[in-house]
């Protein structure tokens, strides 16, 4: 028996798991991609995509400290990467979590590997990653 308080809810979702190799750096390419998955995945009816971690700029950790890459490509949440892929659930009726850099809105030399929480309702949040691997030697 449901709930009565989730019975206004969806019984069955699907989800699409998406895997791609990302432009190291280039926010623009990985965008591209994100959205053609985004589309492709609204169009065979599921209901959520999952998109991997650092997917919106690709995985930098070779040097520990050094994260130059992720230290310039960080955006906030909310931010230009995050309202652009609200844009696209808000229009496909899909929830979107994806990675990517996020730098702290209220201590900009902070930075997280993040993921961000999107449906067609806006920007739901981010969780943070909170234990870090050590760098490959």
């Amino acid at each position: 028996m449901i709930p009565e308080r989730y019975q206004k809810y969806e019984q069955v979702v699907s989800i699409a798991c998406v895997n791609f190799n990302t432009v190291w750096g280039d926010k623009q390419a990985n965008l591209e991609k994100i959205r053609k998955f985004v589309v492709q995945a609204a169009g065979q009816g599921n209901n959520i995509v999952a998109i991997p971690e650092l997917a919106l700029t690709g995985y930098e950790c070779d040097k520990p400290g050094k994260t130059c890459m992720h230290e310039a490509e960080a955006e906030t949440i909310p931010g230009p990467s995050t309202e652009e892929i609200a844009a696209l659930a808000r229009k496909h009726d899909v929830y979107v979590i994806f990675g990517m850099p996020e730098r702290d809105q209220d201590n900009t030399a902070v930075r997280y590997i993040s993921t961000a929480v999107i449906g067609p309702e806006g920007i739901l949040g981010a969780y943070r990653k909170l234990h870090l691997m050590s760098p490959p030697l």
